[in-house]
């Protein structure tokens, strides 16, 4: 796989998940589980491409 860099942006996107940002900072610090997010998210698009999100850690320091 290669990335491609383009100027602009495209008419929709690929995959789109909305969910609400205590969810979502619930997710990326490991406070609630993948499932549990997934539960309550809205998920648009490509699935498999949606379903990386639910894989993001993140450090907050």
């Amino acid at each position: 796989m290669q990335w491609t860099l383009y100027t602009g942006a495209p008419d929709q996107p690929d995959a789109e998940v909305i969910m609400d940002e205590d969810i979502a900072w619930q997710l990326f610090t490991r406070g609630i589980s993948a499932q549990q997010a997934k539960e309550q998210a809205l998920i648009k698009g490509d699935q498999p491409l949606a379903m990386k999100i639910f894989e993001m850690v993140s450090i907050i320091a």
